[in-house]
């Protein structure tokens, strides 16, 4: 397996031009995760072994606590959320997938954000890692934050401290 999609037309999902089944189910959970809020499918996905990493400060961890603590991180940051894939680049032990999300916070303002994620495989097509890189200034601004990359992300002060409106499932 060593293919460059490339650009996906709109409206194809990206899960319907990999060939990674892993790659397949990290797609499906994510959109599970920003649809209903479930956890499980991502968590599902990683061994004891798998990295998840992100920019922005303090935004690593490993195992499936540590997805379940990441992911939920990332669901509690918004109101709603959606991402639709625009480019996907695979081989053997490495999957690209270039993004655009789009959904509000919790103060209501709008957000538009691009990044790529790399999901790294082991020869058993097993996630051994997940590197996010993604517009932190935009999340931010769109916040009501400065775009200085001072504060803690993407996460508002009503998230942090309660999460509510978080579109998580109990």
């Amino acid at each position: 397996m060593s293919s460059d999609q490339g650009t996906l037309d709109a409206g194809t999902p990206a899960e319907s031009v990999l060939e990674s089944a892993t790659a397949r189910q990290f797609v499906t959970a994510l959109r599970t995760l920003e649809e209903r809020g479930e956890l499980d499918d991502m968590v599902a996905l990683s061994t004891d072994a798998t990295r998840w990493w992100s920019v922005g400060p303090d935004d690593e961890a490993t195992g499936p606590d540590g997805a379940r603590q990441f992911w939920e991180r990332y669901r509690r940051s918004f109101a709603e959320i959606g991402s639709e894939f625009s480019t996907v680049t695979e081989t053997p032990n490495r999957v690209v997938l270039e993004w655009t999300s789009r959904g509000s916070h919790h103060n209501g303002s709008p957000v538009r954000y691009t990044g790529a994620t790399v999901l790294e495989l082991d020869r058993a097509d097993t996630l051994a890692g997940v590197r996010l890189y993604y517009d932190t200034a935009a999340t931010m601004v769109a916040a009501g934050r400065s775009s200085s990359g001072e504060g803690e992300g993407m996460l508002d002060e009503s998230t942090t401290a309660s999460g509510r409106n978080s579109g998580l499932s109990s």
